[in-house]
């Protein structure tokens, strides 16, 4: 992606948080229906939660018996005040990787802003928000290594985001307040020996697989 379509945070949670109540916010005026899974992070469905008690309101997509959301069923819960789908990439506790870029079409197709928690995803396999189709992407740092207490968000260039936080005007004013350049750069040294060990998995496994 482009430089200025990421900005630092302290984590997924802030990052999430951001996304969330960002475009909500920006598109309060358009709608006020989100859809979300069933088998999202607190750090998505407490957000969901929240919002709902500021009048927003919230549909679950059902999961099938993998954990897996069922695109066909997602797609039935959109209305004309859907303004957000939030869906996570992989899940924390199974593992089960989502549909995105399944989801992605239906989303751009019915013009509703696409955002994804990936902080489980990344550093065990490779993701290209441009291939993915997201709007919005989080992702924290320690899940591949890197310090905790820093994460970051990718923001897909002209998507409506009112910021939540207020002070300076640090990460294109959507997150002041002084960023943490010593994490900021470490998570940036453990992306690279993270995409290093993901290309080196990727031709072992090559070779294993022309060898059978």
């Amino acid at each position: 992606c482009y430089k200025d379509e990421i900005i630092f945070t302290a984590g997924g949670t802030e990052a999430n948080n951001v996304a969330i109540r960002g475009v909500v916010e920006a598109l309060k005026g358009k709608g006020k229906h989100i859809i979300t899974s069933s088998i999202e992070h607190p750090a998505v469905y407490e957000v969901c939660d929240y919002l709902e008690t500021e009048g927003f309101k919230v549909s679950k997509a059902v999961v099938d018996e993998y954990g897996i959301v069922i695109p066909s069923e997602l797609e039935k819960l959109i209305t004309e005040e859907t303004i957000l789908i939030t869906i996570m990439h992989s899940n924390n506790e199974t593992g089960s990787l989502q549909p995105i870029e399944e989801i992605a079409n239906i989303a751009a197709d019915r013009n509703i802003l696409f955002h994804s928690d990936a902080a489980q995803s990344i550093g065990k396999i490779r993701l290209n928000v441009k291939d993915l189709g997201l709007d919005l992407m989080s992702l924290t740092g320690h899940k591949f290594y890197a310090p905790k207490g820093i994460g970051a968000l990718y923001i897909k260039r002209n998507t409506p985001l009112k910021r939540i936080l207020f002070g300076a005007s640090q990460e294109n004013k959507l997150r002041p307040g002084t960023e943490n350049v010593v994490a900021i750069s470490a998570m940036g040294k453990a992306a690279e020996l993270v995409i290093k060990n993901l290309d080196n998995n990727i031709s072992h496994f090559s070779e294993m697989r022309d060898s059978l």
